[in-house]
């Protein structure tokens, strides 16, 4: 998330100087009006903002004008051609979807170091007036349109201190110099330049004054005869950072770069052609649907309860919505029917289970039409069993399909995002619907969400349920093992440092490493794990902190949350998360298990204490090097191709044609490396991170992906192709239709951009192998009840699915593993899947 500040007043003016004098065919001046809204698209392009603040002035005196009627007295009033504008701006913006805020008695500035002191988020602020530099800090950015509106200087702190100032030193250097444009006086005869001499040998104007004898000659009499005016400009130059706002909640802020479709029509009638081109625009229809407002009907009787439902029946359209105090149910976009928990000792109760299950029999019906929020979790408030899971429709799904990946915690949060009432929330999950099922189709995304994740959730609400049996005892062992040498490894730590500490410390690690032990940092002293990894030849008590981390995140993550996590049946119950990712990847939570470490042995232990269920045998079945073959079939490469239509081992292959050898004379060097490019390809690996990698010089990996490119053209194709598709649409897809937004790809910062490259380059084959497995456990989940098979899919993780089977069925299984998961999409290169068993997870895989 990003909060986006603006200094409204100081932009409009900037914008009307900068530009000729412009007027609609009506005589309207629109000059200023036309340069902010063009500010504005850039920013929203370059920066992404999901929450923005338009602050104004307000045509009355503030604090500072009560306490000095001189404050600001010099400037010019404002030309009556600009000033005409600025209602027609607020209009503009407020249609816009941004948020303008403005307070009596207050300025623009104020309102702005209010609300960027109370956000958690990283925070822009843009201005003309260096004013705002005093914000700045690690979280706030701001962005100076120096000239123009073009013309932008980006402020950090850095960027302030290579000017000799700190956020603090704006204030100071006001206080001595003044500033003539707010007719702030400062101290007469102290100029720029002493002034930034003084702010830099003493830092705060309360410190100049405490050795203000050690000034000599002339500056200690002008410094002494005008404190009180330097005090007086301190007071005035300060902006406040709490002004009376209500800005606890900052949903209220919210923007989305959809922009809603009354605002287009405000730029025709204001003749902006070219600015509409730059904003994407809502649908008309979704005006429509957010103008209507449903009435809630309280009910508060069964029969009540009873009549709604059969009104659902009547309409043949059942929505609804769980809360903690009531139930929401709805039948058409017009009423809301609110039932309320109520518990009478002496009369009719109607609570949380009674009304549940009064509902319970409607879910099951093929007549109704239902909507909810969440199905996943409304199977488990129902506490249903994996057979009793209805079909319904899911917003929080559509959502996730229609708006690229985002994830919506609460109904509530999604209807604001439409602008939709949040008032009735059962009569807006069929007003989403509705909205959503149109931009799925238009995006061609439908696809998704009918044919893959809809018909995931009774199978991730089935894996949920069965969870996975856990040997306690071996949990444990290993708890016992790994504290014992964590304890260890601390003390080597200490014997190393010469002392105790808190290792956990970034703080005091920080002072062991670089100020007693003297290692060399070019990071700001960061203790992050690679700064440690580059620092680990140098003294061996770095190896000793990388073991103390990994022992304490093995405990603390896995042996001891998990065990409390077992249930009374000796079972943990991770929870999928279906809508989480960009990509459309699974994530896992409660406990984490996709996420234990495997690459270290310790990780590996851990997998050990997975077992399956008395009488079974644990299956893994892992699709073989999936992104690599969705590469050859993605870029149609025939080199690639061939190697995995002959079943050749991919990464020897490609040693052999890059470094000009037969197979049988690729060294583990040569095809260590091909793999490492082989799979780097995938994310958009730079020759930066192909040489840390494989241990080369910068040079050598440069010449080696470019060999790499050569030998397999088409690759080289494909990832041009994608990237320049994204930078005119805006977008990517997986051979599904999963759509993942990258507004970052045509941002000005490099950063921003690159990212924006590599998510082109790697989200359609990380995406549609996503796609894939999510299609497998479908496929698969009804292939076992379709031979009525025991067996049980329990886990995913990333390509692989884990099950719980017993040993009878282990053959019937094993194949129906390989029928169901290398037929799921056809390609021009097979699908292969490694199916293997065992007594643990550790084993399985």
């Amino acid at each position: 998330m990003k909060l986006l500040l603006l200094d409204s007043n100081s932009l409009i003016n900037r914008a009307f100087y900068a530009l000729p004098t412009l007027q609609d065919r009506s005589g309207r001046y629109t000059g200023a009006l036309f340069g902010f809204v063009s500010m504005l698209s850039k920013l929203i392009k370059s920066e992404h903002p999901t929450h923005i603040v338009a602050a104004f002035d307000v045509h009355q005196p503030t604090f500072r004008h009560l306490k000095y009627d001189g404050y600001k007295a010099k400037r010019h009033p404002m030309p009556e051609e600009l000033k005409a504008q600025v209602p027609a701006m607020k209009e503009l913006l407020l249609a816009m979807g941004v948020a303008v805020v403005e307070l009596p008695g207050f300025e623009a500035d104020d309102i702005i170091g209010t609300l960027a002191a109370r956000s958690d988020m990283p925070t822009v602020i843009v201005s003309g007036d260096k004013d705002v530099l005093q914000l700045v800090s690690d979280k706030t950015t701001v962005l100076h349109t120096k000239k123009g509106i073009t013309d932008v200087i980006r402020y950090t702190p850095e960027v302030l201190a290579e000017e000799g100032l700190s956020p603090q030193g704006i204030i100071e250097l006001k206080s001595l110099m003044g500033d003539h444009s707010d007719n702030i006086p400062g101290v007469p005869g102290v100029g720029e330049k002493t002034a930034l001499d003084l702010v830099q040998r003493y830092g705060t104007l309360a410190n100049l004054y405490e050795h203000v004898d050690e000034i000599k000659g002339k500056m200690q009499e002008k410094l002494i005869a005008g404190r009180e005016s330097a005090e007086f400009s301190h007071w005035l130059a300060t902006i406040v950072t709490d002004a009376p706002i209500d800005s606890g909640d900052f949903s209220k802020y919210r923007f989305s770069e959809t922009i809603p479709y009354r605002a287009k029509k405000m730029m025709e009638g204001y003749e902006f052609k070219n600015l509409i081109n730059r904003f994407t625009f809502s649908d008309p229809d979704v005006e429509e649907i957010a103008a209507k407002e449903a009435q809630n009907e309280e009910i508060d009787s069964l029969d009540g309860l009873k009549a709604v439902l059969s009104s659902c029946v009547a309409k043949k359209q059942l929505a609804f919505y769980v809360a903690d105090d009531r139930v929401e149910i709805a039948f058409d976009e017009e009423k809301n029917a609110v039932v309320r928990y109520s518990y009478d000792l002496f009369g009719e109760s109607l609570g949380y289970d009674d009304i549940l299950q009064e509902i319970k029999p409607y879910l099951t019906r093929s007549d109704l039409s239902i909507t909810v929020f969440d199905l996943k979790n409304n199977y488990r408030l129902f506490e249903l069993s994996p057979s009793e899971a209805f079909c319904a429709d899911d917003v929080m799904l559509m959502a996730y399909i229609a708006d690229c990946g985002v994830y919506y915690e609460s109904p509530v949060e999604l209807l604001r995002r439409y602008e939709l009432s949040d008032s009735s929330i059962a009569t807006g999950l069929l007003l989403l619907k509705k909205l959503l099922n149109k931009k799925m189709t238009q995006a061609n995304s439908l696809k998704v969400y009918k044919e893959i994740e809809l018909p995931l959730v009774p199978v991730l609400y089935d894996m949920e349920k069965c969870g996975f049996r856990v040997d306690r005892e071996a949990l444990d062992v290993l708890s016992e093992k790994y504290s014992s040498e964590l304890n260890a490894v601390r003390d080597k730590i200490f014997a190393l440092a010469g002392h105790e500490f808190n290792v956990n410390s970034p703080k005091q690690l920080s002072e062991v490493l670089f100020d007693e032990l003297k290692l060399p940092t070019e990071k700001k002293r960061s203790t992050g794990a690679d700064v440690l990894g580059e620092l680990e030849d140098l003294h061996p008590i770095i190896s000793e902190i990388l073991r103390y981390r990994l022992l304490s995140k093995l405990l603390s993550t896995y042996l001891i949350a998990m065990k409390s996590m077992i249930d009374k049946k000796g079972r943990i119950h991770t929870v999928f998360n279906q809508a989480l990712t960009t990509t459309g990847r699974l994530s896992s939570s409660e406990p984490n298990l996709q996420n234990i470490p495997v690459r270290e042995a310790e990780g590996r232990e851990i997998r050990s204490a997975f077992i399956p269920s008395e009488g079974n045998i644990l299956i893994s079945a892992d699709y073989s090097q999936i992104e690599l073959r969705l590469l050859a079939d993605f870029s149609g490469d025939e080199g690639l191709i061939g190697s995995f239509l002959k079943g050749e081992d991919i990464h020897a292959a490609t040693a052999a044609k890059i470094f000009g050898v037969g197979e049988g004379e690729v060294t583990s060097k040569m095809r260590r490396d091909a793999k490492a490019v082989n799979f780097g390809i995938i994310y958009g690996i730079s020759d930066f991170g192909l040489s840390k990698n494989v241990g080369c010089s910068v040079k050598e990996a440069h010449d080696f992906i470019a060999k790499y490119l050569d030998t397999y053209p088409k690759i080289r194709d494909f990832m041009k192709g994608s990237v320049d598709y994204a930078k005119e649409h805006g977008y990517v897809t997986t051979k599904m239709g999963r759509i993942r937004a990258l507004p970052e790809i045509n941002s000005s910062n490099y950063n921003v951009r690159s990212f924006g490259e590599r998510a082109a380059l790697n989200m359609p084959l990380q995406g549609t192998a996503a796609d894939i497995i999510k299609m497998a456990m479908i496929n698969v989940y009804a292939a076992l009840k379709k031979q009525n098979l025991s067996a049980k899919i329990i886990l995913q993780v990333h390509d692989e699915l884990i099950l719980d089977c017993p040993i009878a069925e282990k053959d019937v299984v094993t194949e129906l593993l390989h029928r169901e998961m290398e037929n799921v999409l056809p390609l021009k290169v097979p699908l292969s899947v490694n199916v293997s068993s065992g007594m643990t997870w550790k084993e399985a895989k």
